[in-house]
Order: C-alpha cells, then structure tokens, then sequence
C-alpha cells in the first residue's frame, strides 16, 4: 500500500488529481449473471465519466458488464478514502476465463480503453 500512496501523492503533486485503477482476475467476476467484467465503483471516487467510459467501451467490444455485482467499491488509500474526490478510483475485476481464451486481447482492449479514456481528458 506504501507504493501506492506514493503514487497517488506523485500524481496530486503533478497534476493535481489521481487515478486508480485496479484490475484483476477474480473467480467472482463469472458468477455475476455470467458477467466477463464487474466493474467496481464508489459514488465519491469514481466519476461517472470513468465508468460509463469503461462500460461502454468493453460492452462494445462483447464482454457482457456489470456494476457493482457482486464486486462492489474501489481501492483508495484509507487517508483519502471519501475525504478528497481528487483521488478517484475505479476496479475491473475479469473473469479467468477470459484470460485462458486470450490474454493478450483482453490486455489490449483495457489499455486501448484507458488510453482513449486519458486521451480525452
């Protein structure tokens, strides 16, 4: 967690704000109504923008997407958690199925989608 936060405080002093994203594999992530992606966010640190971004990009792609179900919130360094909405954080938590069929496909349609996204902004 050290790691992190440094990070984050890297990030703040640069440019003012941090994003994190956490993404794994977890077994959870198939049971959800046979979700490939659950995408877990929190109400404060989580914009809207992220996560529609993500939603729409991977549900564009075939994956079938949940929020919130069954993995719900987001990590945030307990020192910012719903205290600074600078900090702001987002999990994707994949299938492991996914990552049997191919790894790399799967790898490139989340970098492709966070590129685009932090392009954008």
């Amino acid at each position: 967690m050290a790691a992190l936060i440094k990070a984050v405080e890297d990030e703040k002093e640069k440019l003012g704000a941090a994003l994190i994203i956490e993404c794994k594999s977890s077994p959870h992530a198939g049971t959800a109504q046979h979700a490939d992606i659950c995408i877990g966010s929190d109400p404060f640190h989580t914009p809207l923008a992220v996560l529609f971004s993500a939603v729409r990009h991977f549900r564009s792609r075939g994956y079938k997407v949940k929020v919130n179900e069954p993995i719900v919130g987001t990590t945030t360094p307990k020192q910012y958690f719903r205290t600074d909405q600078d900090v702001c954080s987002m999990r994707i938590e994949i299938d492991p199925a996914l990552l049997y069929d191919d790894p790399e496909a799967l790898q490139s349609t989340i970098s492709s989608w966070l590129t685009g996204y932090l392009e954008k902004t």
